[in-house]
Parts: structure tokens; C-alpha cells; sequence
């Protein structure tokens, strides 16, 4: 997970990576060859799939946050919007065990996925909850579109995010029982 800016023009033959994208500020114009261009503006994300061909350009600069994992081979080459209008279907909730108070509901809008790298990208929301602290079960990449969250690790310390806010928290050895949370 990084932050970086770019200004200019960048041709790619094959995307070497799967990366999901968040503008922070500007508009960036990803376009995969063949297909109309994508104009991303503030808090506005995509996914590029391993193995796209695409053309990525910004004309007065742009700041973006983003997630990146490796994969052998290409499985998923594209762009996929990610979208805050997603289009929400019921989703599973967390097994009772995990639960310190009343399950969630909660809804998501899986648009990218790829076994291969085990990625996954979406919308997703609940109703507030409160679980046990645990390891992290997977790696994600978190771009809060309303609300906030907060964090509790096992030695007692809290990390708040809200409205706007970009982290990663990544998957967490099973056995150390500690979670890092990176800005």
C-alpha cells in the first residue's frame, strides 16, 4: 500500500501487478485499449487486473493512494470501477464466535476477484458491530466512504479512521495474535 502523484502520460503493454486505486485529489484517466476511458475524480477507485494493457494519463496532476499484490500469471487482465453507488446484494456476516454484541447486516458488491492472487475487490457496508481482536484473516485494502471504524489491539491501544480515510490492514500470522495497520 502507498501514496504517490503523477502527472503525464503512461502507456503499459501488460499491468505487472493486480492494484486497486483511490484519487485523493485531482482525475486520473486510466483506459484499457479498445474500451472508452475511465475519468476517476476525488475519492473515486478502480482495479487493474494483472496483465492489462492500458494507457493511464492526468493533465494537471493527481494524488492517489493504492493496494497492490503480485500474481504469477495473468487470470484477470481489465479495469473494473469500483463504485460508491455499488449495486448492494446481502452478504454473510461474521460467525457468532467473532461477535461481541448483535450480528451486523451486511451487504457487498464483489466486482473483482482473482483466486489466483486471492484478491478481492468491492463495496461493502454493515450496520455497526463490535468483534473479538484477532488476527486479520485477509489482506485489505480499506477506503472509508461514510461512517468510521476503530481498532483494538491486544495490548490495549486504538486506531481510529473516518470519512475519507485510507488503510491497509494486512493478513496476520495466526499465531502472534497482533494486527498492523498501515496509513
Amino acid at each position: 500500500m502507498g501514496r504517490t502523484s503523477f502527472v503525464g502520460e503512461l502507456e503499459v503493454a501488460s499491468f505487472p501487478h493486480i492494484e486497486t486505486i483511490v484519487v485523493v485529489e485531482g482525475e486520473l484517466i486510466p483506459t484499457v485499449v479498445g474500451a472508452a476511458p475511465l475519468v476517476l475524480g476525488s475519492q473515486a477507485g478502480a482495479v487493474i487486473g494483472c496483465g492489462t494493457t492500458l494507457r493511464i494519463q492526468t493533465e494537471s496532476g493527481v494524488r492517489f493512494s493504492f493496494c497492490a499484490a503480485a500474481c504469477d500469471k495473468p487470470t484477470k487482465p481489465g479495469l473494473v470501477q469500483l463504485r460508491a453507488d455499488a449495486d448492494f446484494k446481502p452478504s454473510a456476516s461474521l460467525p457468532a464466535e467473532a461477535l461481541l454484541g448483535p450480528a451486523p447486516q451486511c451487504r457487498s458488491d464483489n466486482v473483482f476477484s482473482s483466486d489466483g492472487a486471492d484478491y478481492r475487490a468491492g463495496t461493502w457496508d454493515s450496520t455497526p458491530y463490535h468483534r473479538v481482536v484477532r488476527p486479520h484473516r485477509h489482506n485489505e485494502f480499506m477506503h472509508l466512504l461514510a461512517a468510521s471504524v476503530r481498532f483494538a489491539a491486544p495490548d490495549g491501544s486504538v486506531l481510529s479512521a473516518g470519512t475519507e480515510m485510507r488503510f491497509s490492514c494486512p493478513r496476520a500470522h495466526r499465531s502472534d495474535g497482533k494486527v498492523k495497520i498501515a496509513w
